[in-house]
């Protein structure tokens, strides 16, 4: 985000928060219930909604008196999908990578201090992940999470690192030392490995997309039961290392360009 000398406009970003509550997790919502996510005064929620769904930004339920976003941002995600690049250039490669793999594949950038998962691809049958197209999460999260880190600029990853990193399993790591070792790693190796590291049973591996500019584009992994993935590991890297050199030649990106140590 630029560092503008203006400030922002507070009825804008209201509006923003209001939306900004509804998630994957909790689509639908009550007055009330966006008031308390968001600390706003019910009435001012209520007139924000009120605005919003004459634009059809917003749509509420009379019958369960709740309200959810509305069709107008269907445009909005049509739009994005078709000027977003690393999403334009990398489907047909993932779409390949999972016929070969056979397992979940999942892409997401970084947008602010968040992931935002942009692309998913999984069999009809078998383990589900709970991560979806459009959901955000913390950076450190998981597989893709950790490839990400290690992209960041130093004075982001400072800032992320000094915040506590939630723990999912026994063996998720949340010492900031031991990251920055791993991010080491990542930079170094051009990939990461998670053994059960976010969920049990699930283990994966997962490697950056760069631009021409040798900054993160995005991190795709390859995600699958444990007991399916790990003694195939090494074939998934090579599989997926091979897909993301495709995407970020795509990109722009030189392999030579590409930055080693943190």
């Amino acid at each position: 985000m630029r560092d503008v000398n203006i400030s922002p406009i507070r009825a804008v970003r209201r509006a923003i928060d209001v939306l900004n509550a509804f998630t994957t997790e909790e689509p639908e919502l009550t007055v009330e219930q966006v008031s308390e996510k968001t600390h706003l005064p019910k009435a001012t929620v209520y007139r924000i909604l009120y605005t919003m769904e004459t634009t059809n930004l917003i749509r509420y339920d009379e019958e369960t008196g709740r309200y959810r976003l509305g069709i107008q941002f269907l445009s909005y995600a049509g739009l994005v999908t078709s000027t977003y690049d690393v999403v334009r250039e990398s489907e047909e490669v993932l779409i390949e990578l999972h016929q070969r793999i056979r397992q979940t594949i999942l892409m997401c950038v970084v947008s602010g201090d968040e992931l935002l998962y942009v692309f998913r691809r999984e069999n009809a049958e078998g383990l589900k992940f709970s991560s979806s197209v459009g959901q955000r999460r913390p950076i450190p999260y998981g597989v893709v999470g950790k490839v990400a880190l290690a992209y960041l600029p130093p004075a982001q990853l400072d800032r992320i690192l000094a915040q506590p990193i939630e723990a999912t399993t026994p063996y998720s790591l949340t010492d900031p030392e031991e990251l920055r070792r791993r991010i080491h790693a990542i930079r170094q190796d051009g990939f990461y490995i998670d053994i059960e590291e976010t969920t049990i049973g699930v283990c994966g591996v997962a490697a950056p997309v760069l631009d021409i500019t040798d900054r993160l584009a995005a991190s795709v992994g390859i995600i699958g039961p444990t007991v399916q993935l790990t003694d195939h590991l090494q074939n998934a890297r090579d599989y997926l290392l091979e897909a993301t050199a495709r995407i970020s030649q795509k990109m722009g990106h030189h392999p030579s360009a590409t930055t080693t140590g943190i």
